[in-house]
């Protein structure tokens, strides 16, 4: 019980059943949290001295002998204090190194286009994050799915009804949607023109993504999308 949930917040699995147990018994030997954890004596006192270390157990004396116990386990929220600076640190470094960076770039424009093909949801949730973070103008979207609201200016062509009302209801005071003039099933992805790039989803049978930097591509698409929205049956804005 919780161990999982410990080891998300950085215990390791000896450790966490070390923890649960001493939190369970209260003050108690090493021998007998060893056994009511399942873990031997000998690693038990490993994991004791590194949960002492991270200031959730403490030990004392009695009759001639040491006892454990854990703190409250209000101690643990402690644990993200260090995370949490230094994920403040590296994206306040990495806001200082991108512009410095992107001056030091001397790619020519022939040179920066290319295709590039992404099939893992941690790349993927880095396009999202460029989509959101569009900064040329507004976004345009063909897409079967609902698409999340952004803060950049944007239109969304659905391609189903069902996405549509979803995408319609949840959609912000910048965002503009209509659904498309196709037969139900047709299509079954989505595009995305942001900037220079075309980004394609592809859902089944796993999430592909496919991104190509070219600013022709990326105004030939533009122009087709320019054509369905205005042939396209509702507008919810």
């Amino acid at each position: 019980m919780y161990i999982k949930e410990l080891q998300k917040i950085g215990l390791g699995d000896k450790e966490a059943n070390v923890y649960i147990a001493s939190l369970e018994l209260g003050p108690d030997t090493a021998q007998n949290i060893a056994k009511k954890a399942g873990v031997g004596r000998p690693s038990t006192y490993v994991q004791i001295e590194s949960l002492k270390k991270k200031g959730l157990m403490s030990q004392f004396e009695k009759d001639g002998k040491t006892f454990f116990v854990c703190e409250s386990p209000d101690r643990l929220r402690s644990l993200t204090t260090g995370l949490e600076d230094e994920l403040i640190d590296r994206k306040s470094t990495i806001e200082k190194i991108v512009p410095m960076l992107n001056d030091l770039s001397r790619i020519s424009e022939d040179a920066m286009t290319r295709v590039r093909l992404f099939d893992n949801e941690e790349a993927l949730r880095g396009l999202h994050q460029d989509y959101l973070s569009a900064n040329n103008g507004e976004m345009l979207s063909i897409s079967s799915v609902e698409i999340s609201g952004s803060d950049t200016k944007s239109k969304i062509i659905y391609t189903n009804e069902e996405a549509y009302k979803r995408g319609s209801n949840n959609a912000t005071k910048l965002t503009q949607t209509k659904l498309a003039n196709l037969k139900d099933g047709g299509f079954s992805s989505t595009i995305n023109i942001f900037d220079d790039k075309v980004e394609i989803l592809s859902y089944n049978p796993k999430l592909v993504g496919i991104v190509i930097n070219n600013k022709q591509i990326a105004n030939s698409f533009k122009s087709l999308f320019s054509e369905l929205w205005g042939s396209s049956l509702e507008d919810s804005k």
